[in-house]
């Protein structure tokens, strides 16, 4: 009698024997969509920043560079100090490209969590949209991949982009799997609202585009989008986000070590935003 109750209300678990099983065992469920579209994303930016890194080397990358010819291929350079492909020196349009691509689509997601779930306006730290979720998601595999690239062409992106590439992947970390502060995390990517004029700017003076009208609304459009989405609301929002986690710090809902992060991360956007 009492063997079968305990059969009924207290089954075994089923035995694992192989690692993978182990490794599957200590996902926890809710990471599963996640990861899914983390992983697709991450194939869909790497597809399409090899097929636009193919692009001919511009002269100001060849001068700038001192790039020289690969024997036997006039199409391909590389670099004489480091001998570094072409490849690495030419990736900015790649990278710029899917930038502005990433801009559009999480512009358009941070919008639409605003506007579709309410609740984001109410709990402002703790409330968690599963419609933003799905665009961190997004945004995490393009900051990923552009950690990456920073990191391996660090003499061409410098110390601020990995820098904010680093600080971008780690916060998407903390939105999407410990699945907190959604409603700043969407302020926040509504800030890549400027990159893409910003992107164009570079463009039409990377590959001397002279269409006098449009680089004016170019400028003054990236000028009115950037002060204002960056600066004038941007500084106060991080101000606001630093208060907020202050008040959860004092009230024990929030532990040293994940305010100290937090902390870090504040400043580093502020920082880039006004730079």
């Amino acid at each position: 009698m009492f063997k079968w109750l305990r059969s009924l209300y207290f089954k075994p678990k089923q035995k694992l024997t192989a690692p993978e099983e182990f490794l599957l065992e200590g996902i926890p469920a809710d990471w599963a969509g996640p990861l899914t579209v983390i992983g697709i994303s991450f194939a869909l930016f790497s597809t399409c920043w090899l097929l636009i890194a193919k692009r001919p080397t511009s002269e100001r990358l060849q001068n700038k560079y001192r790039l020289r010819h690969a024997d036997g291929d006039s199409d391909r350079y590389y670099d004489p100090v480091s001998g570094q492909s072409h490849r690495i020196f030419k990736s900015e349009l790649a990278t710029r490209t899917l930038s502005i691509i990433h801009a559009l689509i999480c512009t358009f997601g941070a919008a639409r969590s605003l506007h579709l779930d309410k609740k984001l306006t109410v709990d402002t730290l703790w409330y968690s949209s599963q419609i933003a979720r799905f665009y961190f998601s997004i945004s995490i595999a393009y900051f990923g991949g552009m950690t990456i690239i920073s990191l391996v062409a660090y003499r061409i992106y410098g110390a601020l982009y990995s820098i904010h590439a680093i600080a971008s992947f780690v916060s998407l970390a903390i939105l999407v799997f410990a699945q907190q502060f959604h409603y700043y995390g969407c302020l926040g990517l509504l800030w890549e609202a400027s990159t893409p004029f910003l992107n164009v700017r570079w463009m039409m003076r990377e590959y001397g585009i002279r269409v006098r009208l449009l680089s004016i609304v170019n400028d003054y459009a990236l000028l009115i989008v950037f002060g204002t989405t960056r600066i004038l609301f941007g500084v106060p929002i991080l101000t606001s986000f630093w208060f907020e986690l202050s008040a959860a710090r004092r009230s024990g809902r929030l532990g040293r070590g994940h305010f100290a992060l937090l902390t870090g991360l504040i400043l580093t956007f502020t920082a880039v935003n006004l730079q």
